[in-house]
């Protein structure tokens, strides 16, 4: 594995962060104010933050390479690994199902026609370029996230000239917990600390990369935002990008290919690692693990559980909240009986990570309260 430098470790976490979940933010920010959703996300920036260091301390202590699931099994035993897995596998392919929901409204914003139709081709060519083992994002890894970064920035220099300051100056405390789920699905990077730790060359570095890419990624997501919720305001639609048809053709196109490129990366992105989880942490032969990948998620899709919003809510809490819980139990443990010394230290704050254990339980309750009631 390449060791990279400090620039290049930021970019692998933008590029990993900043997802899909760009497009279901203006939408949620939108129903509660921007205020509102800028705070929550000015939150969980600190909350996952800490968090993310707290399981690359866990990383930096083992040797060897070992993902989530890897690392639950050393130090917890294999029961805490089975729930750990179940817990990421439910995420992906909640994720995968998201971007499909999503490709499909976008492409029926073109061509018309069923939106189930064109979610379900998304899925299929998606999950054929996974069968052939096409790794387009590891190969413009660094290119993509510097892209989406200048890509924000025109949008919002762009949309400037209708912006209305009026749609951003909302404030709702009392529905600030309904973007929560979105926001932690859009600041989800759990999946890249352990790549992140085996690729920094100076592992001291490792904090300034955290802090540095979530504030990127912050940023980018908070410009996005406010640049379409500026323009759209409470018609902002769950897709954001489909919102923006009165701004030209030209430009409507070209933002939604982008958006659908985002969708892509991020399919094959979480697709692969999806494959890897049923090929390295449970001996699944590849074509199985691929027709596992391919025919769950087709059936999701098909049965279109939910809306896109939803989707991102429920894989959020539980990417970004039910895995974290784990990975506190792990760190506690991990300080007792770990491999090697760290190059910084988190100090065991129990009441710390209890109190954060049960907000992420809470807000997964709300979630899958929420899909079902909605």
């Amino acid at each position: 594995m390449k060791e990279k430098g400090l620039i290049e470790a930021v970019l692998t976490f933008v590029g990993v962060v900043v997802g899909a979940g760009i497009l279901g933010l203006p939408y949620a920010f939108s129903k509660v104010g921007v205020l509102t959703g800028l705070l929550v996300m000015l939150i969980f920036t600190v909350i996952l933050g800490f968090s993310y260091l707290i399981v690359g301390e866990v990383c930096q202590r083992t040797i060897g390479k070992h993902q989530l699931v890897g690392l639950v099994e050393k130090y917890l035993g294999k029961k805490w690994k089975f729930i750990m897995a179940i817990t990421i596998i439910t995420s992906l392919y909640g994720a995968l199902v998201a971007y499909s929901i999503a490709a499909g409204d976008i492409l029926g914003s073109f061509f018309g026609g069923s939106l189930v139709i064109y979610s379900i081709l998304f899925a299929v060519i998606l999950s054929l370029l996974l069968f052939f083992k096409l790794k387009v994002i590891a190969e413009v890894e660094s290119f993509v996230s510097i892209l989406k970064i200048v890509f924000c920035l025109i949008i919002g220099i762009y949309l400037f000239k209708d912006f209305n300051l009026g749609n951003i100056l909302q404030f709702d405390i009392g529905n600030i917990i309904y973007p929560v789920g979105v926001v932690m699905f859009a600041l989800s990077g759990i999946s890249v600390i352990p790549i992140m730790n085996l690729e920094l060359k100076n592992k001291r570095e490792f904090r300034k990369a955290i802090w540095i890419g979530m504030l990127i990624s912050v940023f980018v997501y908070a410009l996005f935002a406010i640049s379409l919720v500026g323009v759209m305001g409470e018609n902002t639609p769950e897709i954001a990008t489909i919102g923006l048809a009165s701004q030209g053709y030209a430009f409507f196109v070209v933002l939604n290919i982008f958006a659908l490129l985002a969708l892509a990366t991020a399919f094959i992105g979480l697709g692969l690692a999806l494959k890897e989880i049923y090929t390295f942490d449970f001996k699944i032969l590849d074509y199985k693990a691929w027709i596992l990948l391919f025919v769950i998620t087709l059936i999701l899709v098909i049965l279109n559980p939910a809306s896109f919003i939803k989707l991102l809510g429920i894989t959020g809490s539980l990417s970004a909240g039910v895995s974290l819980i784990i990975m506190y139990y792990t760190h506690s443990v991990a300080r007792k009986r770990s491999d090697l010394q760290p190059s910084y230290r988190m100090e065991n704050y129990l009441i710390f990570k209890i109190i954060l254990s049960l907000l992420f339980l809470l807000i997964l309750i709300n979630e899958i309260f929420g899909l079902f009631v909605l």
